[in-house]
Protein backbone atom coordinates (compact mmCIF):
# COMPACT_ATOMS: atom_id res chain seq x y z
CA UNK A 1 0.00 0.00 0.00
CA UNK A 2 2.76 2.51 0.94
CA UNK A 3 6.00 2.80 -0.94
CA UNK A 4 9.31 4.24 0.21
CA UNK A 5 11.04 6.16 -2.57
CA UNK A 6 14.56 7.54 -2.81
CA UNK A 7 15.08 10.50 -0.54
CA UNK A 8 12.88 9.08 2.19
CA UNK A 9 9.61 10.52 0.86
CA UNK A 10 6.64 8.28 1.49
CA UNK A 11 4.19 8.02 -1.36
CA UNK A 12 1.09 6.01 -2.13
CA UNK A 13 -0.18 4.94 -5.52
CA UNK A 14 -3.21 6.74 -6.80
CA UNK A 15 -5.77 5.19 -9.09
CA UNK A 16 -3.86 6.54 -12.05
CA UNK A 17 -0.56 4.63 -12.33
CA UNK A 18 1.26 7.64 -13.75
CA UNK A 19 0.40 9.93 -10.80
CA UNK A 20 1.50 9.60 -7.22
CA UNK A 21 0.28 11.70 -4.34
CA UNK A 22 2.17 12.86 -1.31
CA UNK A 23 1.04 11.52 2.02
CA UNK A 24 0.40 14.03 4.78
CA UNK A 25 3.38 14.41 7.07
CA UNK A 26 5.92 13.25 4.45
CA UNK A 27 8.69 15.84 4.24
CA UNK A 28 11.22 16.42 1.47
CA UNK A 29 14.81 16.21 2.62
CA UNK A 30 15.21 19.99 2.25
CA UNK A 31 18.15 20.14 4.62
CA UNK A 32 20.15 17.76 2.44
CA UNK A 33 19.31 19.70 -0.71
CA UNK A 34 20.23 22.99 0.96
CA UNK A 35 23.57 21.59 2.16
CA UNK A 36 24.38 20.28 -1.32
CA UNK A 37 23.52 23.62 -2.92
CA UNK A 38 25.67 25.48 -0.35
CA UNK A 39 28.63 23.20 -1.06
CA UNK A 40 28.33 23.86 -4.79
CA UNK A 41 28.19 27.61 -4.22
CA UNK A 42 31.19 27.57 -1.88
CA UNK A 43 33.22 25.60 -4.41
CA UNK A 44 32.61 28.37 -6.93
CA UNK A 45 30.90 26.13 -9.46
CA UNK A 46 27.33 26.07 -10.58
CA UNK A 47 25.41 22.89 -11.08
CA UNK A 48 26.61 21.06 -14.17
CA UNK A 49 29.79 23.09 -14.67
CA UNK A 50 33.07 21.33 -15.33
CA UNK A 51 36.18 21.98 -13.21
CA UNK A 52 38.52 24.69 -14.47
CA UNK A 53 41.77 23.16 -15.79
CA UNK A 54 43.12 26.41 -17.25
CA UNK A 55 45.22 27.07 -14.13
CA UNK A 56 47.02 23.75 -14.66
CA UNK A 57 47.69 24.56 -18.31
CA UNK A 58 49.32 27.87 -17.35
CA UNK A 59 51.74 26.23 -14.94
CA UNK A 60 55.07 25.14 -16.43
CA UNK A 61 55.56 21.40 -16.54
CA UNK A 62 57.95 20.04 -13.99
CA UNK A 63 60.80 18.18 -15.66
CA UNK A 64 61.23 14.75 -14.13
CA UNK A 65 64.41 12.85 -14.88
CA UNK A 66 64.80 9.20 -13.93
CA UNK A 67 67.96 7.11 -14.03
CA UNK A 68 68.84 4.86 -16.93
CA UNK A 69 68.60 1.75 -14.74
CA UNK A 70 65.10 2.68 -13.53
CA UNK A 71 63.95 3.42 -17.06
CA UNK A 72 65.32 0.07 -18.32
CA UNK A 73 63.22 -1.66 -15.64
CA UNK A 74 60.12 0.19 -16.92
CA UNK A 75 60.64 -0.94 -20.53
CA UNK A 76 57.72 -2.97 -21.88
CA UNK A 77 58.99 -3.20 -25.45
CA UNK A 78 62.68 -2.91 -26.33
CA UNK A 79 63.61 -3.06 -30.02
CA UNK A 80 67.28 -3.88 -30.63
CA UNK A 81 69.06 -1.65 -33.17
CA UNK A 82 70.19 -3.07 -36.51
CA UNK A 83 73.92 -2.67 -37.12
CA UNK A 84 74.23 -0.41 -40.22
CA UNK A 85 75.92 -1.83 -43.35
CA UNK A 86 78.02 1.31 -43.77
CA UNK A 87 79.35 0.91 -40.22
CA UNK A 88 80.23 -2.73 -41.02
CA UNK A 89 82.19 -1.70 -44.12
CA UNK A 90 84.06 1.02 -42.25
CA UNK A 91 84.57 -1.10 -39.14
CA UNK A 92 82.88 1.47 -36.88
CA UNK A 93 82.01 0.33 -33.35
CA UNK A 94 81.18 2.11 -30.11
CA UNK A 95 78.30 3.29 -28.01
CA UNK A 96 75.59 5.86 -28.60
CA UNK A 97 74.11 7.90 -25.74
CA UNK A 98 70.65 9.43 -26.22
CA UNK A 99 68.42 11.66 -24.11
CA UNK A 100 64.90 10.23 -24.29
CA UNK A 101 61.60 11.97 -23.48
CA UNK A 102 58.66 9.67 -22.73
CA UNK A 103 55.01 10.85 -22.65
CA UNK A 104 52.26 9.83 -20.20
CA UNK A 105 51.29 6.84 -22.39
CA UNK A 106 54.81 5.38 -22.37
CA UNK A 107 55.73 6.30 -25.96
CA UNK A 108 59.00 7.99 -26.88
CA UNK A 109 58.26 11.55 -28.03
CA UNK A 110 61.72 13.14 -28.37
CA UNK A 111 65.31 12.03 -28.79
CA UNK A 112 68.56 13.99 -28.56
CA UNK A 113 72.01 12.66 -29.39
CA UNK A 114 74.42 13.18 -26.49
CA UNK A 115 77.43 11.29 -27.85
CA UNK A 116 78.34 8.70 -30.43
CA UNK A 117 78.97 8.21 -34.14
CA UNK A 118 76.37 9.74 -36.51
CA UNK A 119 75.94 6.53 -38.53
CA UNK A 120 75.36 4.45 -35.40
CA UNK A 121 73.14 7.20 -33.92
CA UNK A 122 70.65 6.92 -36.81
CA UNK A 123 70.23 3.19 -36.18
CA UNK A 124 69.96 3.75 -32.42
CA UNK A 125 67.30 6.46 -32.83
CA UNK A 126 65.26 4.26 -35.18
CA UNK A 127 65.23 1.50 -32.56
CA UNK A 128 64.59 3.73 -29.51
CA UNK A 129 61.60 5.46 -31.19
CA UNK A 130 59.87 2.06 -31.11
CA UNK A 131 60.46 1.50 -27.39
CA UNK A 132 57.44 1.52 -25.09
CA UNK A 133 57.72 2.21 -21.37
CA UNK A 134 55.32 1.30 -18.59
CA UNK A 135 53.39 4.56 -18.00
CA UNK A 136 53.22 6.13 -14.57
CA UNK A 137 49.89 6.38 -12.72
CA UNK A 138 47.74 9.47 -13.47
CA UNK A 139 48.82 11.31 -10.31
CA UNK A 140 52.46 11.35 -11.51
CA UNK A 141 53.98 13.81 -13.99
CA UNK A 142 52.84 13.84 -17.61
CA UNK A 143 56.24 12.93 -19.03
CA UNK A 144 59.72 11.99 -17.91
CA UNK A 145 63.23 12.18 -19.33
CA UNK A 146 65.91 9.54 -19.16
CA UNK A 147 69.09 8.48 -20.90
CA UNK A 148 69.65 5.43 -23.08
CA UNK A 149 73.07 3.97 -23.92
CA UNK A 150 73.29 1.50 -26.81
CA UNK A 151 76.50 -0.40 -27.57
CA UNK A 152 77.40 -1.34 -31.14
CA UNK A 153 79.97 -3.99 -31.98
CA UNK A 154 80.65 -5.40 -35.45
CA UNK A 155 78.94 -8.78 -35.92
CA UNK A 156 81.21 -11.81 -35.92
CA UNK A 157 81.38 -13.42 -39.38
Amino acid sequence: RFRLRRGGVRTARSRCWARQRRLPGAKTPKLILAALFACLLLCGRGVGQLPDHSARADQPRKEVRISEITSRNRLVRCVQPIYPEEAKRRGIAGSVVLDVTVNEHGSVTALRLVSGNEILAKAAMTAVRQWIYDPYPPDHPDEFKTRATLAFAPPAN
